[in-house]
């Protein structure tokens, strides 16, 4: 660095993009560089990439608070790192209009103070994953959808604490969303499924199992359009609706009719399907990769 400013110059940037941060020294020397007085370069506006999930339980508010000038980060992964909390992700992400995605998987004691920042300063988000975060509730993700528009990619994996509000408002303001997880969301119910399938024609993968309160009218009741006939999702390659048990052969025929290239089906544990569903599952044709019927007892060898 102090051979050759043009070299400095050039290279910076690649070096600082994705700052190592797997080891604790590499971390102190990181946060060391960023607090100097008297440094070369504005470090901290280099970050783009910071992802702290290989320390995991490790990490603390002390050791992220030392990031929290870094106002432009793309990419900030913390997975499993449960010791975080609002005092030093909050900070972290205010002020920040880079941030494209968030994953704070299993931090479980993050809650709407941080989401609602995330809401009102980082517009351009693109994929969040609060999987296991049960401190997150429909006001801050009603606030997310609302003010994010540029939503693709959305995991709500274990958040059993969320309801249809957050799922309508998704519906209605994240039309580009190509991706979304809901497992075990029980309080989500029908017409928020079919609100989300019916506003977001790109989706490509949708995972919904053990969202126990489904019905057939889920599927049922997406509507026809007056010019083309019926809604027709081309673009959904996996539907994972593992126990959702009040599911019937109504429900899969019209996902068939509606989703003609689906590749992966997952219907395990759907009990009340029969036959008659997987006749129309034939449909699909050589669409078809994966299909799993484990514990669908109704199902005979017709």
């Amino acid at each position: 660095m102090l051979v050759s400013k043009e070299w400095a110059r050039n290279s910076v940037g690649l070096l600082w993009h994705r700052p190592g941060m797997n080891r604790w020294d590499s971390i102190h020397s990181v946060v060391q560089s960023i607090r100097k007085a008297d440094k070369f370069f504005a470090y901290q506006d280099l970050v783009k990439r910071l992802n702290m999930s290989t320390l995991a339980g490790q990490v603390s508010d002390g050791s992220l608070v030392g990031m929290a000038a870094c106002k432009r980060v793309e990419r900030l992964t913390l997975t499993n790192c449960t010791k975080l909390t609002d005092s030093s992700l909050q900070p972290l992400v205010d002020g920040n209009k880079s941030l494209l995605a968030l994953d704070i998987t299993g931090l479980d004691q993050v809650t709407d103070r941080t989401m609602i920042t995330v809401a009102d300063n980082c517009l351009r988000l693109q994929g969040l994953n609060i999987t296991g975060c049960k401190k997150i509730s429909d006001a801050s993700i009603v606030a997310i959808a609302k003010n994010c528009r540029h939503l693709k990619r959305l995991k709500f994996n274990g958040c059993a604490q969320l309801t249809d509000t957050s799922i309508m408002t998704v519906a209605a303001h994240s039309t580009h969303l190509l991706e979304i997880d809901l497992h075990g969301l029980s309080n989500v119910e029908s017409p928020s499924i079919t609100a989300l399938l019916t506003s977001c024609p790109h989706l490509r993968e949708v995972r919904l199992a053990h969202c126990s309160k489904l019905t057939d009218d889920a599927f049922t009741a997406l509507p026809a359009t007056p010019d083309s006939g019926p809604l027709s999702l081309d673009a959904l390659r996996i539907l994972d609706l593992t126990d959702c048990n009040d599911l019937g052969d109504k429900a899969v025929e019209r996902i068939i009719d509606t989703c003609p290239r689906l590749r992966n089906l997952i219907l395990a544990k759907c009990r009340s399907i029969t036959d008659r569903a997987v006749l129309a599952i034939t449909r699909l044709g050589k669409n078809l990769h994966y299909i799993h019927l484990g514990h669908c007892a109704r199902i005979t060898d017709y």
